[in-house]
């Protein structure tokens, strides 16, 4: 079986989509074989990847979570990515549940948006999900206190990323020119955290 990738937050502009555009990128520039499937009904991602000049990662748009059960069993898959609409759709966590996907839970570094991914997170403690929160669009402001935050969060058993992406243009331009963060000017921050990905 290939391994799941699930993006997941109940609460929109997170970074859902950057973040499984750039993941599936630097997975595929491993030499791994990537499909990606976009759940949002606005095809953020799949417009994304539709700018790109020579794309060869495959990406499609599936309205319900149901209709990919075949891929997941696929010789030629080795990462299924999934980026999910902002809402609590229980069957897009049911079926990670049942692939024990890896759900990972963007988040920026701001209250409202901790404590909103806070309630997500309380859920996939209950059912004991495999999950790791990305502290995405993290202020750059802010990392004095990085460290402090991060502690707080694994003191109460809290699964977090090492890696964190930081709130930078560069992100958002390499992403309106169809290309990853390495690609536009050679950001390496999502090349860390897919080496971490690939560990877990």
């Amino acid at each position: 079986m290939n391994k799941i990738i699930l993006f997941f937050n109940q609460k929109g502009g997170v970074g859902k989509s950057t973040c499984a555009f750039n993941i599936s990128i630097e997975l595929y520039n491993t030499g791994k074989q990537i499909y990606v499937v976009d759940l949002d009904k606005q095809n953020t991602l799949l417009n994304m990847f539709n700018r790109r000049d020579d794309n060869k990662i495959n990406v499609n748009y599936y309205e319900d979570i149901k209709l990919i059960k075949d891929l997941t069993n696929s010789n030629d898959i080795d990462y299924l990515l999934i980026d999910t609409a902002g809402i609590a759709d229980m069957s897009v966590l049911t079926f990670a549940k049942q692939m024990n996907a890896l759900v990972i839970v963007p988040t920026s570094s701001n209250h409202v948006d901790i404590e909103t991914t806070t309630d997500v997170i309380t859920q996939l403690e209950i059912f004991d999900f495999n999950y790791r929160v990305l502290f995405n669009k993290f202020n750059p402001n802010l990392s004095k206190t990085k460290d402090i935050l991060f502690q707080q969060l694994k003191d109460n058993e809290i699964k977090v990323f090492n890696h964190y992406i930081k709130d930078l243009a560069v992100h958002r331009l390499a992403v309106a020119e169809g290309k990853s963060s390495f690609e536009y000017n050679k950001n390496k921050e999502f090349i860390s955290l897919v080496n971490e990905i690939m560990e877990i």
